[in-house]
């Protein structure tokens, strides 16, 4: 089976939903785009810095044939975002991504992950059950 992803599969929304604040994180793989992020933290944290400007993810497609058990993974690095209020504040952040499914009724494969931050540390990452809908 082909599944349609984005640059980075299986995820390649950079920047995190999160629950009851506008604080968010930012999802990193060197081939989003041509910038790299920090190599040092800033002010002892691992963020972008305010005038890096955005990593830019370069759009294109990526369509892995799949066969019976086999998996799409990646490794990604997570870094605070400038304009949060504190160096990994803390709450859930969501990461979502959809895999365009061939001819199907409901043509999408949702995946999702969700980073929770406590006490400015990463306390955990939790996963979804994919999920196939219409978008």
């Amino acid at each position: 089976m082909e599944l349609e992803f984005g640059p980075t599969p299986p995820f390649s929304s950079a920047v995190s939903d999160s629950s009851g604040s506008s604080d968010q994180l930012f999802l990193y793989h060197p081939e989003m785009g041509s910038n790299t992020p920090p190599s040092t933290p800033v002010d002892g944290c691992w963020q972008l810095e305010s005038d890096h400007g955005r990593i830019l993810i370069n759009d294109v497609a990526k369509i892995p044939n799949l066969g019976p058990g086999d998996t799409v993974s990646n490794k990604y690095e997570i870094y605070n975002m400038p304009e949060n209020g504190a160096c990994f504040p803390d709450g859930k952040y969501v990461f979502e991504s959809w895999a365009l499914l061939p001819q199907s009724d409901y043509p999408y494969l949702k995946l999702r992950f969700v980073v929770t931050i406590e006490r400015n540390k990463l306390e955990s990452i939790s996963t979804k059950e994919p999920v196939i809908e219409g978008r």
